[in-house]
């Protein structure tokens, strides 16, 4: 999403290529925005877990604001497990509203 909205996404494309990485990203991230309304409060009861042990809750608090602002966006409100939208519509779905902020 910060590829794109610097207009690297081509670059960060060729990077990746061919990783499990990149193909992970390609075939999981089209399925995540239906989730995103129900992950930002799982992300935070885990951030809340980790700051009780001392450890810190940085990383899922970055994940609960990721998955709030895909929430924003109208690909966060199917709930159903069918087709969801491409790779692309997703991204720039999530870099659209991040430019209403």
């Amino acid at each position: 999403m910060a590829a794109h909205a610097l207009g690297l996404s081509e670059e960060l494309a060729q990077e990746l290529m061919g990783s499990s990485i990149y193909r992970a990203m390609k075939e999981g991230i089209p399925t995540m925005p239906r989730r995103s309304r129900r992950w930002f409060g799982e992300m935070e009861e885990i951030a809340a877990t980790f700051e009780s042990l001392g450890l810190t809750p940085s990383m899922f608090l970055g994940a609960a604001e990721m998955y709030r602002l895909v929430g924003k966006t109208p690909l966060g409100d199917p709930t159903s497990r069918g087709l969801g939208p491409t790779f692309d519509a997703t991204i720039e779905a999530v870099v659209e509203e991040l430019g209403r902020e």
